[in-house]
């Protein structure tokens, strides 16, 4: 809660309306158990935040591919490309990653200068994360925001 700078009540909406969104967008996807979901989830958000592109290649697939809401249709394939592309993004030193499952299912949700920016949700199979699925579509977060910003 003091990390994104919300109460508890606009966190749990928040929560539970980032659910509600990746279970449509990952219709079909097998579960991943939890322990691997967290070590692989925290080895993520630690690669992004200090900038390491080793690290974050250590715990990509790769065949990784990422792809984000707002550029439909375009997709980016391969550890390198997919890690420098999540480094450029939310990497930098305003950006506050979160982990959050969602739907039982790894994600995480991104924030700069306190606003909600993003929502990864990661494929995972066999330790490594195989697909990023970014939603930073004004009609996914907006209504986000409007809550977070709200609860204030």
């Amino acid at each position: 809660m003091a990390t994104v700078g919300s109460r508890a009540p606009a966190c749990r909406q928040l929560a539970h309306r980032a659910r509600r969104k990746i279970n449509e967008s990952r219709a079909g996807h097998g579960g991943v158990e939890p322990a691997e979901h967290r070590r692989v989830t925290r080895a993520f958000i630690e690669a992004c935040s200090t900038g390491d592109l080793d690290a974050l290649m250590g715990v990509l697939d790769r065949d990784v591919s990422g792809e984000v809401d707002a550029r439909s249709g375009v997709v980016t394939h391969g550890a390198d490309r997919v890690a420098r592309n999540i480094l450029g993004y939310w990497g930098r030193p305003d950006t506050v990653l979160v982990p959050q499952p969602v739907c039982g299912q790894p994600a995480v949700l991104a924030f700069a200068n306190r606003r909600l920016a993003g929502l990864l949700a990661l494929s995972i199979k066999d330790g490594r994360i195989t697909k990023i699925h970014v939603l930073v579509g004004h009609s996914t977060l907006e209504p986000l925001r409007a809550e977070l910003d709200g609860a204030r």
